[in-house]
């Protein structure tokens, strides 16, 4: 997610055995199949990863930050973060069916389906506790509240106020992040407008969409 004019941010698993300067960020693409395709593509520069983040690939992923820096700056609008107190106020305010926050992304639909050629957005419920129950048995600690956040659908069966377009808003399979959405952003809406509270790390692998083992975002 561009959040500045010469910064992305991304999971910092996404470089790992990867060379950044040899990728390429594509921005303001949300169809891959329109012709033709409007973009701005730029070169990485260089990627900054958290000192402490993931070396190799696993399961779990603490400190999971990268920024990429791009070679040439974008003039376009970025992506704004939330500040501290937002996220504080959205989990105290988060209800348990209340689709609070929003997943973007290019991710693989479901676990057999292939991947999108369109942009994929889907509303979520916070799920802290859920996930507190759930990831218990971590090594090194548990979930830790402090550097993950918590996101998925509870009651995959209820209608919610995002599926008032979907003509088909029962989704016994889940709603939440797959394969490939790894770094793409989670969002709340509202006055002043979108804001980025986290990005997709890391979740039950293999099992896209299980109510019970819902995605951690860092």
């Amino acid at each position: 997610v561009l959040i500045a004019p010469s910064w992305v941010l991304t999971a910092a698993h996404c470089l790992v055995e990867r060379q950044a300067t040899s990728l390429q960020a594509v921005i303001g693409v949300t169809n891959l199949n329109a012709s033709p395709i409007t973009a701005n593509t730029r070169d990485i520069a260089a990627a900054y990863l958290h000192p402490l983040a993931p070396t190799a690939q696993r399961t779990v992923y603490r400190n999971d930050l990268a920024l990429l820096e791009l070679d040439t700056p974008y003039t376009g609008r970025a992506a704004s973060l939330a500040e501290p107190a937002v996220l504080d106020q959205l989990e105290l305010d988060a209800g348990p069916i209340s689709d609070e926050v929003v997943l973007f992304g290019w991710g693989r639909l479901g676990e057999t389906g292939g991947y999108p050629s369109r942009l994929q957005r889907v509303a979520l419920d916070l799920m802290g506790l859920q996930c507190a129950s759930r990831y218990a048995g971590l090594p090194g600690g548990g979930y830790d509240a402090t550097i993950w956040l918590c996101a998925g659908e509870p009651e995959a069966d209820v209608i919610e106020p995002d599926d008032s377009n979907d003509s088909t808003p029962r989704d016994p399979d889940g709603e939440d992040a797959c394969v490939l959405d790894s770094g793409g952003p989670l969002v709340i809406r509202g006055a002043p407008g979108p804001q980025v509270i986290g990005i997709v790390s890391w979740g039950q692998s293999g099992d896209c969409g299980n109510p019970e083992y819902p995605t951690v975002y860092t």
